[in-house]
């Protein structure tokens, strides 16, 4: 099949058959030539002409992508503590958060809501909690003109964020994904509390903290005493304001360290305190109070101020265990796990990239699978 001189000059947009013909003529001769016969020049337009396509969709993909991004996951055992145990009204976390899907609740000027998604890995439920701002929504700014103008949205619209969960039901695991414009920990559980069925009679606590390598929490919760405790708080003023702004119940001394921290313009605030030898201080630090501070401090951390909680580290002996005379240092952030997968770094988007966070998730679930089964068990 032969394709007319005229048709190639329209396809490749040509204003005149002469210059069709001049851009033909520059192709060497025994490029046209393959085995005696002439090559269909069709087929060549054709894949030029796909090729500018794909040239341009593929420089629209690059102007609204930007390579990738890490996002963190913490990696934490969520259960549920009831003041009567026997009660058989009493759900499981597993029974909670399948009663919770699809549902949402408006607070902090935020609507949140708890989806869950078809899961095919064994004892687990994968699920996201979605985040809608509708207040205080930022303005646009085109810097080439020094021009701010509204992002126009409608009354009931809203920018919205998103957090990708995984629960073992069996080990209690949980891997929630770090985004600090959507729900963290703090607001996930007060999300549970406003959602849970009024039937149940019992009272309870959620209860979800870090799992720390070697079970360094286990060990925390056995030791009776305690030597050593060092925190150390970097920008005290900003974590001051924070606290201020949400109203809520602090840690009196704390707080009021943070308070001299601000007055004296420090950078760092550091805390530490020691108690001298067993023989002339058979008590230790006092453990209530270390608890209730490290609970504190990590709950901070869950509320979104990760950067500025920098080191939980608490020394001490534990009685029921074979090597009782030897010091353990439990380090609450160094013990920490660090993991993280990534996805598409995109300018504007279109959804909230499900299938890659649900991917993601499941990937960091499967590589911490051997040291995990070694935690738990």
């Amino acid at each position: 099949m032969r394709t007319s001189i005229e048709e190639i000059s329209e396809s490749l947009g040509h204003s005149n058959i002469k210059t069709t013909k001049n851009y033909l003529a520059s192709f060497p001769q025994e490029k046209k030539r393959e085995n005696g016969r002439e090559i269909d020049f069709n087929s060549i337009i054709i894949s030029c002409i796909r090729f500018v396509d794909f040239a341009i969709f593929a420089k629209s993909l690059n102007l609204n992508t930007m390579g990738k991004k890490q996002r963190n996951v913490e990696v934490l055992n969520f259960t549920l503590e009831f003041q009567d145990v026997n009660d058989p009204m009493n759900p499981t976390v597993e029974e909670e958060l399948v009663k919770l899907d699809n549902s949402s609740s408006t607070y902090y000027g935020k609507l949140f809501e708890l989806r869950l998604f078809e899961s095919n890995i064994e004892n687990c439920l994968i699920g996201m909690m979605i985040t809608t701002q509708n207040k205080e929504i930022p303005p646009k700014h085109k810097p080439s003109e020094k021009r701010i103008t509204p992002i126009e949205i409608e009354p009931d619209e809203g920018l919205v964020f998103a957090n990708i969960f995984l629960f073992n039901k069996v080990t209690g695991l949980f891997l929630y994904e770090v985004n600090r414009n959507g729900c963290f920990i703090n607001q996930f559980k007060n999300f549970i509390y406003r959602n849970w069925n009024a039937d149940y009679s019992s009272r309870f606590s959620i209860k979800i903290i870090p799992v720390l390598r070697e079970s360094a929490y286990k060990r925390f919760e056995r030791m009776n005493y305690f030597k050593n405790f060092k925190i150390e708080v970097y920008n005290p003023s900003a974590l001051l304001s924070r606290l201020d702004s949400e109203d809520r119940g602090v840690n009196s001394t704390i707080k009021a360290q943070l308070i001299a921290a601000k007055e004296s313009h420090s950078s760092c605030l550091t805390i530490e305190q020691s108690s001298l030898t067993k023989k002339l201080n058979p008590q230790g630090l006092n453990g209530k109070y270390i608890r209730q501070t490290v609970d504190f401090l990590l709950g901070l951390r869950f509320s979104g101020c990760r950067e500025n909680i920098e080191t939980i580290k608490v020394e001490g002996y534990s009685e029921d265990e074979e090597d009782s005379r030897k010091l353990k240092p439990i380090d609450f952030i160094g013990d920490s796990f660090k993991v993280n997968f990534s996805i598409e770094d995109i300018r504007i988007h279109r959804d909230l990239q499900e299938r890659e966070r649900i991917a993601g998730i499941i990937d960091v679930y499967n590589k911490l699978q051997p040291e995990l089964q070694q935690i738990f068990q």
